[in-house]
């Protein structure tokens, strides 16, 4: 999914201003709404997928996507281009909740951390590749880019059709929506953990803001800057997806919140370490141990989810952590922007993050995820 994902969606703001014409305002806003939809609906995909076949909401999230793609393709218009994102996000928002729900609720708590941080390879892969394939597609045709990207997910929907069978309704299929909702705004772990995500997700959204600042502060000239930021993601990517394999078999004996508090601890360590590397050479090593955090905590997330949440109501609660997400990011960037201004890239963020960091280890360890989930069921 990711790999279709990040086919196009990289490339989709220049080709609106440079093809298309349109202003910077235009396309901003197309990519706000973008972004809008697919994060702010996850917990209506949720609900849906609670409510109804988990298959079929996953199936319709994927064919919206399909047509997005291919209409961006088409698309000269504002109109039509706007249109084409509500396709392309509504889909996104629809599929999300159900595959985590359908594969919490398909393993056992012993091995879900394994089969997330296995999600998680995936998704670095596809992250990794996915730029790369678009960015050679586009030397000939940008649009043949947000064909493959469409291609890419009606593959995995005919993959879905062929292979996957009827996920079932949850077994009080025939629960309201309102019902829905309450079992999952009402849960007390759910909401504690909620706020644990989002000041993780604060964390961990410095891979986009202060450590490129903080990289490109090291670059030799000014012209290099975006270079060695760069190579960050490369350090990051890597780094994910040989530590993910490593902790796929240790995963099994570590209980899935302490992974996620080691992990909230060792990215804000890693970041603490970025604030006072001298050279590249540091900062990646930094950077290792904020991906080693990352490993830890990502896979975790889901995996805690999945012991708060009563079965009928899994993909509604994965719609919620998806909006924590959100929050978070947004606040992060927003965040570490301001904190870098204000230190001037001296200690102050590096040294906020590292305390955020600590802090989240510590609360977390006052949810319950098993004693709220018996509550709610």
């Amino acid at each position: 999914m990711n790999l279709g994902y990040f086919m196009v969606i990289p490339l989709l703001a220049v080709y609106m201003t440079t093809e298309l014409a349109f202003s910077p305002l235009t396309a901003g806003s197309i990519m706000a709404i973008s972004v809008g939809v697919q994060k702010g609906l996850t917990l209506v995909g949720g609900i849906l997928s609670d409510r109804y076949d988990r298959r079929f909401i996953l199936l319709l999230g994927l064919g919206l996507r399909v047509i997005g793609y291919a209409l961006f393709a088409a698309s000269t218009q504002v109109y039509t281009v706007t249109i084409a994102a509500l396709f392309a996000s509504l889909g996104g928002s629809l599929f999300g909740p159900p595959i985590r729900a359908a594969l919490a609720q398909a393993t056992g708590p012993e091995n879900r951390q394994s089969v997330f941080a296995a999600r998680q390879i995936a998704n670095n892969l596809g992250a990794t590749v996915g730029p790369m394939a678009g960015a050679v597609l586009a030397l000939y045709d940008v649009r043949s880019a947000f064909l493959a990207g469409s291609a890419a997910h009606l593959l995995l929907l005919l993959a879905v059709l062929r292979f996957v069978p009827r996920l079932g309704r949850s077994q009080d299929q025939r629960v309201r929506f309102g019902r829905l909702i309450m079992a999952t705004l009402t849960n007390r772990a759910m909401w504690q953990f909620s706020v644990m995500t989002i000041l993780f997700t604060v964390i961990y959204s410095q891979l986009t803001t202060t450590l490129p600042l903080r990289a490109a502060t090291m670059a030799p000239h000014s012209a290099s800057a975006a270079a060695v930021a760069a190579t960050l993601f490369t350090v990051n990517g890597i780094g994910a997806v040989v530590l993910q394999l490593a902790w796929i078999p240790v995963s099994r004996k570590v209980a899935s919140l302490n992974a996620f508090r080691w992990g909230a601890a060792l990215c804000g360590a890693g970041l603490m370490a970025a604030g006072f590397a001298g050279d590249l050479i540091s900062l990646y090593a930094a950077v290792i141990v904020f991906t080693l955090g990352e490993v830890l905590a990502m896979p975790a997330i889901d995996a805690v989810i999945a012991e708060i949440a009563p079965e009928r109501a899994l993909g509604s609660y994965y719609g919620l952590s998806s909006l924590a997400w959100a929050v978070g990011g947004a606040l992060g960037n927003t965040l570490g922007g301001w904190l870098s201004q204000q230190g001037h890239q001296g200690a102050l963020p590096w040294m906020c993050f590292m305390v955020l960091g600590a802090a989240v280890a510590l609360a977390a360890g006052r949810v319950d995820p098993g004693r709220q989930r018996a509550l709610a069921s």
